[in-house]
């Protein structure tokens, strides 16, 4: 069997990298010959995509559409077509049209609420090239659908009868706790996101500034860009940024106490899969997260995390956890094992592998 796995961008980035990417080593060992084509090359993705300038917009999406063509016209070489996410950023006409008539078994899965908008925008000027029902429609004409959490799949579950849930997994091998924390300075809260998420941080600020009068903490912020942050709003708290490395990535989450999940309760929010907290758990430390969504299915308040709706009880679930070391390794361990279980790459891999050879033999 021969799949080609669309992404909207290249092999780092958060959604082609855990929906696609970590899951191919499995497949090939499997005996399932996967090709992973991204929409945005990997040189554009890092100088244009999310500039505020309009010249560069609009090469970055002209860019794309051109390489995606060459790639689907490629596409009827391949048993199955499995779409993460969107054909493009945009919406634009006529491409679901063009992608189906020339592979029938396109297998759709997305990880974040695309049926309300797409994550770019057409330039208003061209506003009529865009098609809002795309999604709706690459969902009623898929073999299957994946979606990243039961709220995804209830959203759509009129559009497909074959809509399967997979959830966004942790490869536990890699981000795994380390074998001696040597944390001693005070404690380390963590957040890590990109710069979409990075408003969502205000949120907190006021609360990490009124723990860092009371106690020594350090604030450790692990995102691709520093946008949207104001850095002085936690003061006299010890902010520390650092700016997304692979290399990094796992001693930056080994090296924390306490990781945080701020988000708000909107329609776009409760289709998030709370895969930040799924990352915080693997490592084996303790969680805090507001209760939107997901996440009051992970995070069980007081007995593997903490859920904080209001300022108040950040600042409480916070303290709890900064003053008990036992409560915060007890979370930690829970954690890990309900990750271990039910969200790993180990777990679920067995899952995608499955739908896709259901596709095949349909």
């Amino acid at each position: 069997m021969k799949v080609l796995f669309f992404t909207l961008y290249p092999g780092f980035a958060p959604s082609s990298r855990f929906r696609v990417n970590q899951f191919t080593g499995y497949l090939e060992d499997s005996g399932i010959e996967c090709t992973v084509l991204s929409s945005i090359a990997f040189r554009d993705y890092l100088r244009y995509y999310g500039s505020k300038n309009k010249a560069k917009r609009i090469y970055l999406q002209a860019s794309e559409f051109f390489n995606r063509v060459k790639q689907i016209l490629e596409a009827g070489k391949f048993d199955i077509v499995f779409l993460q996410k969107g054909i493009l950023s945009v919406s634009l006409a006529g491409m679901d049209k063009l992608l189906f008539s020339l592979c029938k078994n396109v297998v759709f899965d997305f990880d974040d609420a695309v049926y309300l908008f797409s994550p770019q925008q057409i330039p208003g000027w061209c506003s009529f090239l865009e098609d809002k029902n795309q999604i709706a429609k690459i969902i009623k004409m898929s073999k299957a659908v994946i979606a990243g959490n039961k709220h995804l799949a209830d959203a759509v579950s009129g559009l497909n009868d074959k809509i399967n849930i997979v959830p966004t997994s942790v490869d536990t091998d890699f981000f795994r706790p380390a074998e001696n924390n040597t944390n001693n300075d005070g404690i380390t809260i963590f957040w890590s996101g990109n710069r979409s998420g990075n408003y969502l941080l205000k949120d907190v600020s006021r609360v990490i500034s009124k723990l860092a009068s009371k106690y020594k903490i350090k604030f450790v912020i692990q995102s691709d860009s520093a946008d949207f942050i104001d850095f002085a709003s936690f003061s006299p708290a010890e902010i520390i940024f650092k700016k997304w490395d692979k290399e990094e990535e796992l001693s930056n989450f080994q090296n924390a106490d306490i990781g945080i999940m701020p988000m708000h309760d909107s329609e776009w929010e409760r289709g998030k899969c709370a895969f930040k907290a799924l990352l915080y758990m693997s490592v084996g430390f303790s969680v805090v997260s507001s209760p939107v969504g997901l996440i009051k299915d992970i995070v069980r308040d007081g007995e593997n995390g903490y859920l904080a709706g209001s300022e108040a009880e950040w600042e409480d679930k916070l303290i709890r956890l900064i003053e008990d070391k036992n409560k915060r390794n007890e979370f930690g361990v829970r954690g890990r094992k309900l990750v271990e279980e039910h969200y790993s790459l180990k777990v679920n891999a067995p899952k995608l592998k499955r739908i896709l050879e259901e596709v095949a033999a349909a």
